[in-house]
């Protein structure tokens, strides 16, 4: 919404009543804004935000009702997985958005190294 409304995150956190780091954390993917925050979000960029409450598709009562049926552990162990997961994929869009796509396959190879590269780069 930001985007299409050609806003700065600093003027739409200033429009939200939030700040501009707090817009940043939503955008991606830290960060989950209230409902209240996110319709002030929304309507600072001139759009409406829209919540419906719809019957459950029969797939998504199926898939919940699987995944009530696992145990505890299994279900933390999966939530585990997808937490490793989303954290690679933000440390790879990082090296992307740092080299342009061009970044060295053997860093993610050799998870040392990205570490360490990582670290150098948040101390710059």
């Amino acid at each position: 919404a930001r985007e299409r409304a050609d806003l700065t995150r600093a003027e739409l956190a200033r429009r939200a009543r939030t700040s501009p780091s707090a817009i940043a954390r939503y955008e991606s993917g830290q960060s989950t804004p209230k409902i209240d925050t996110a319709r002030r979000c929304v309507d600072a960029c001139g759009f409406d935000l829209r919540v419906e409450l719809v019957d459950a598709s029969p797939q998504r009562q199926a898939a919940a009702d699987a995944s009530s049926a696992r145990s505890v552990e299994d279900r933390l162990r999966t939530n585990d997985a997808f937490t490793a997961l989303a954290t690679q994929l933000r440390e790879r869009r990082m090296l992307e958005e740092r080299f342009g796509g061009e970044w060295p396959r053997r860093w993610m190879e050799e998870p040392a190294m990205l570490e360490h590269r990582m670290d150098e780069w948040e101390q710059e």
